[in-house]
């Protein structure tokens, strides 16, 4: 029977379960990255959140709003994804291959390694940041094209 209380009752219980898994879940996913094998995500490091578009670029890249999230290492390391959720053609995989920082400024490197926009597939990025007030203004550079945004970078 499909009823509100059923519902309800069913929302009730999955909000129960993120609190029923062991803390040390996350640390048991592996993520494979290209040339390092399986990892974990980096017990101390850099979390990036943020989103960027361009308007003003021609065709359907004027069209995107790309949510980015980046985990990154202390080494510079890393992975990272790039969604659109009306243009699932730009969704890909980001390894992040260096990191620098410098004050408030940081500046992340990589390279697609997997998207569903065959082009994208080993194209280098940059993700460029400035820190103020706890808000990141965001600069992603793609295939020569630049999108700007806000995040969140913790460490």
């Amino acid at each position: 029977m499909n009823s509100r209380r059923t519902f309800l009752a069913g929302l009730g219980a999955a909000a129960l379960v993120p609190a029923s898994l062991p803390a040390a879940l996350p640390a048991a996913l592996p993520v494979a990255l290209p040339g390092r094998g399986p990892c974990a995500p980096p017990a101390t490091g850099e979390y990036v959140v943020g989103v960027t578009s361009n308007p003003l670029l021609p065709g359907p890249a004027g069209e995107l709003v790309l949510r980015t999230w980046l985990s990154v290492a202390a080494d510079g390391t890393g992975f990272g994804i790039l969604t659109d959720r009306y243009g699932p053609g730009s969704s890909s995989h980001l390894a992040v291959q260096s990191a620098v920082r410098n004050g408030h400024n940081y500046t992340w490197q990589g390279v697609v390694t997997r998207s569903n926009e065959p082009l994208l597939v080993g194209q280098p990025f940059t993700l460029s940041a400035h820190v103020q007030g706890g808000i990141a203004s965001l600069d992603l550079v793609l295939m020569g094209q630049t999108f700007s945004g806000q995040g969140r970078i913790t460490d």
